[in-house]
């Protein structure tokens, strides 16, 4: 299951990758932020890789997003949220760490 707000990235996906080949693929065009608000199944892996140009926006290194995402992630299951070296301070990665550990 993909979310993704921009239609456009969407196509690119399905045409150049040709998503419709793996079976069970689902694309949700949805805000991210709008998804873990609402969102009731749960993930083995849940990936978070947000990002305008090279900076994560501001809502997805706050509160009401990363407390979201324990609910998410299925027992035994992992997070991964993309980072890149200079995208976030050291500050918001240990708070992003200590609101995602379920």
């Amino acid at each position: 299951t993909f979310v993704e707000i921009d239609p456009e990235m969407i196509r690119i996906a399905r045409e150049e990758f040709d998503l419709e080949q793996f079976k069970g693929i689902r694309i949700i065009e949805a805000d991210a932020a709008d998804y873990v608000k609402t969102a009731i199944a749960s993930f083995d892996v849940v990936m978070v890789d947000l990002f305008i140009q090279d900076e994560i926006p501001e809502p997805f290194t706050r509160e009401p997003f990363l407390q979201g995402l324990p609910s998410l992630i299925a027992p035994g299951g992992h997070l991964l949220f993309n980072t890149m070296r200079n995208s976030l301070s050291e500050e918001s990665k240990v708070r992003i760490l200590e609101l995602t550990r379920g």
